[in-house]
Order: structure tokens, then C-alpha cells, then sequence
């Protein structure tokens, strides 16, 4: 008599499979805080935002969601995702004044709005950071027609020419024909149920992952005392219903070192469809390493020769 074949479980051949393909498809993006990692992986043991998700960073003004966006931008470079930041509000020479600034800044310098520093010193910043070796440079799109549509069609064709994680700052920027403006519940609405179809297109969502910024309400910025949720968005109730995560930055717990150049918050994983949310993680940015990690900074962080911030590894950008 013949022996019966295995059961695919029992040999470990199905899950070889999912593991197989998992890794190769959904690109699990790790972002060096695992609470986070550990919560948005949720019912497998895939950690990271992967691909086919439209995640919404939403936050105060200030708050830091350029900052965390493009760390987000560069730990999909690291993972070998072509990827790219849309942006409404700043160009690309303002965007990489404001990396530089972080690269550079003095502890007199405290502010990363370009504008605000003399215009000599804004024009050295710059020049420097474009003369340092393995610095992250982002490629960035400047986009004038804030139109729904017109933002679609460019999505599309980002996606032919393999981009596979976007940043887009940010919706509130976003028009919609024949809705007013200050609209924004019916603005966020028909934009977001748009975009969430547009990043489920093409081989179930596996190939491309949208992070869109969100502005909150004025009430809930200029409280310094109360933890900002997902319904203080504009058009919060619209957007956290197609979203497959909402992060959100607490301003009220936000914290500049100028003399450790390191920017301190929490971010709240406010919804999440893949796994718990609710959960609030402290982290801290270096700008002069440009990098971020779990937890809050010490006297450590200050100097890297006794342990502190990690630096680049060698023939890595930044």
C-alpha cells in the first residue's frame, strides 16, 4: 500500500509558502520602534507597514510629521522601495533646507521653518548638505494642481514607473470639484474613498503604499494639555473610515533638545486594521544622525562614542 502524503501543515509546507511569499510580496518596512513594528504586523509575524496600505500620519502644526514621514521614506529606500514624497506646501529646496538645518543647526538656531533663519546662512546650510557624502535625499515632487483627479493620474503614473511607497503632504490641500473648500467632511470623504481604491488596485494592494499627512482642527493644536485623537483630523470621521492605520503625533508631550539636536514625542497608533490599537510609544529623532528609535534619549545619546545614536553604515545613504 501506498504511504499517504503529508498534510501541508504538518510539514511546515504551508506556511514555507506564506513566509515565501509575505516576505517577497508584502515588503514588510521595519521603522526601528517595535511596539509599533509589533502591533502593525498583528496577526502574523511580519513586522512593519507593508505594502498595499494607505496609512494617515495626522498631527498639530510643528508636530514633526514631515520629520517621521521621511523616516518612513527612508526606511523603504533601505528595503530597496523606489519611493517618493508629493508635496502641496514646500519645494524641494525648502524641504532639503530643512533636513540641512537639522544636519547643521546651532543651538540658537531652534527652528526648522526656513524662512526664520538670515538668508546667507540659509544659502551655507544648504551648500554644505548638498556636498555631504551618503546624505538621504528623497526624491520630491512639487505639485502646484491640487486637484483629486489630477493627484490620481500622477499616482498612476508613479506606480508604471515602479514607485511603490509615496508620501503625500498633504490632504487637506487636496480639491474636489463641485465641493466647497471648508468642506472638508465631504472633501475627505470622496478623496480618501478614492485613494484608498486607487492603492487596492493591481494584485490585491500588494504593490504599492500611500502615507498621506493630515492636519488636525485649530482647537485641538493649540491645546497643549489634552492628547489629540483621530476624529480632531479635518474631515476626521471620513478619513479614519478608510484608512488602514492612522498615526497620530502628540504635540502636547513634544519636546526639542536644541543642544542634543534630538526632537522627542509619542506617536499613537489610533486605528488599525491589522491588528491592536490604542497604543502609545515614545520616541526620539536625532536630526544630526538622522535617525530615529523607541524610547526617550539620555546623556548617551549626546555622544556617539559612548554608545550613543548608531551611525550609517558604510555606502548607506542616510
Amino acid at each position: 500500500m501506498s504511504q499517504l502524503p503529508k498534510p501541508a501543515f504538518g510539514d511546515g509546507g504551508m506556511f514555507t509558502l506564506l513566509h515565501d511569499h509575505m516576505q517577497r510580496d508584502w515588503h514588510p518596512v521595519p521603522l526601528n520602534l517595535p511596539d509599533l513594528e509589533k502591533a502593525l504586523g498583528g496577526f502574523n509575524s511580519y513586522r512593519g507597514i507593508g505594502l498595499g496600505n494607505h496609512v494617515v500620519l495626522a498631527g498639530g502644526s510643528s508636530s514633526g510629521k514631515t520629520e517621521f514621514a521621511l523616516w518612513m521614506l527612508k526606511c523603504a529606500y533601505r528595503m530597496g522601495l523606489k519611493s517618493c514624497i508629493i508635496s502641496y506646501e514646500m519645494t524641494p529646496a525648502q524641504l532639503r533646507l530643512r533636513m540641512a538645518k537639522g544636519l547643521f543647526a546651532s543651538i540658537d538656531e531652534r527652528e526648522f521653518v526656513p524662512h526664520r533663519i538670515d538668508p546667507e546662512r540659509a544659502k551655507q546650510l544648504y551648500a554644505e548638505y548638498q556636498e555631504m557624502e551618503n546624505v538621504f535625499d528623497p526624491e520630491i515632487m512639487r505639485m502646484r494642481d491640487s486637484s483629486l483627479f489630477t493627484l490620481l493620474e500622477t499616482i498612476q503614473t508613479l506606480r508604471e514607473y515602479g514607485y511603490a511607497w509615496i508620501v503625500l503632504d498633504n490632504l487637506q490641500k487636496i480639491r474636489v470639484p463641485d465641493v466647497r473648500t471648508t468642506d472638508y467632511a465631504a472633501r475627505m470623504e470622496e478623496t480618501c474613498f478614492m485613494l484608498r481604491d486607487e492603492v487596492e488596485t493591481e494584485r490585491g494592494g500588494l504593490d504599492f503604499t500611500l502615507v498621506s499627512l493630515s492636519q488636525i482642527n485649530r482647537t485641538a493644536s493649540s491645546n497643549r494639555y489634552e492628547t489629540p485623537t483621530k476624529y480632531d483630523m479635518l474631515g476626521g470621521t471620513a478619513i479614519e473610515s478608510s484608512a488602514n492605520q492612522v498615526l497620530m503625533l502628540d504635540h502636547t508631550r513634544q519636546y526639542y533638545d536644541a543642544q542634543g539636536r534630538t526632537s522627542r514625542n509619542w506617536v499613537i497608533l489610533d486605528k488599525n486594521t491589522d491588528g491592536p490599537s490604542g497604543l502609545e510609544i515614545p520616541f526620539a529623532y536625532s536630526w544630526q544622525h538622522r535617525q530615529m528609535r523607541q524610547g526617550m534619549p539620555d546623556e548617551l545619546d549626546r555622544d556617539p562614542a559612548l554608545g550613543g545614536w548608531p551611525q550609517t553604515p558604510k555606502g548607506e545613504r542616510r
